[in-house]
């Protein structure tokens, strides 16, 4: 079977199996969709800089690339901040709080969203009685 690498699909199939009570299935296609997603990530970037090179000498070109390249960032930073989120979301489903926790901790520094992060880590925390 042929792997996409289109988020919309990935994205689709675990939500799918999330609200169908597959929640393991569910983590297993994030698990898998966040490691095409760095990787894809890292050849996007050597793409934008071999293309920079080529236009050096071009101000413009290379202002109207660089404005690019930000917002690309930025929208990334902020897709990858609500997978994370997402997941986190998806092993609470799957009552593993313990493991929800250690998610939220380990991307802490991914997370755009710090008052949803700071709210889900409340259910995680509260559900467990913890202080």
């Amino acid at each position: 079977m042929q792997k996409t690498n289109k988020r919309e699909n990935w994205l689709a199939y675990a939500i799918g199996n999330h609200l169908s009570g597959h929640s393991e299935r569910a983590l297993d296609v994030l698990t898998s969709f966040e490691s095409t997603f760095d990787s894809k990530e890292k050849s996007e970037t050597d793409e934008v800089s071999s293309f920079a090179i080529l236009h050096a000498g071009r101000q413009r070109v290379l202002t109207v690339l660089c404005v690019h390249i930000v917002q690309e960032k930025i929208k990334s930073a902020f897709e990858t901040s609500e997978l994370r989120l997402y997941k986190a979301m998806v092993l609470i489903d799957g009552q593993q709080y313990e493991r929800a926790l250690q998610h939220l901790e380990s991307v802490k520094k991914d997370i755009r969203d710090v008052i949803a992060w700071h709210e889900i880590k409340g259910m995680c925390v509260c559900v467990c009685g913890w202080s």
